[in-house]
């Protein structure tokens, strides 16, 4: 589970240049660094769960709602396959895969942070997200007229 542990700690930090790094799919549509990692972590997570045979506890709070959402969102991309064009459909389901490997995180990090560690990780999330702060300060200073980007 160190392995697991170490690629969430890749999750969190590939936020920050995650957002920038984007490999395009569809015309309007990309895979982020951070899609990328999050859906690594989450398949090492299951295949090491499978392995070992160690039960997956799946917060159920909030488990049954993703499940329901999930669902409504599957049977709405179902009923759009006459109204909108592959491409577009393409999209709209590529969202639905992030919404539930992002939830996967939460499931993963339920299995593997303990709970004396959590203060830890809170941290470790709030120095990223410091760091991210500040990174946008320093754009906002050095360049303000982003409107040169909008080509891409």
């Amino acid at each position: 589970m160190d392995l697991i542990r170490l690629l969430l700690i890749t999750s969190i930090a590939t936020i920050i240049p995650g957002q920038v790094i984007r490999i395009p799919i569809v015309s309007s549509g990309a895979i982020t660094l951070t899609d990328l990692s999050v859906a690594i972590t989450v398949i090492c997570f299951l295949f090491l769960t499978l392995i070992t045979k160690k039960p997956l506890f799946l917060p159920k709070k909030i488990f049954y709602t993703l499940l329901l959402f999930c669902l409504c969102a599957f049977a709405s991309t179902l009923l759009a396959l006459n109204n909108f064009t592959p491409n577009q459909i393409l999209e709209s389901s590529l969202f639905l895969i992030r919404f539930i490997l992002y939830f996967l995180i939460v499931v993963v990090s339920a299995n593997v942070i303990k709970k004396n560690k959590v203060i830890q990780w809170l941290n470790a999330i709030l120095f990223v997200g410091l760091v991210f702060t500040l990174i946008g300060i320093l754009q906002i200073i050095l360049i303000p007229d982003l409107s040169f980007l909008t080509i891409w």
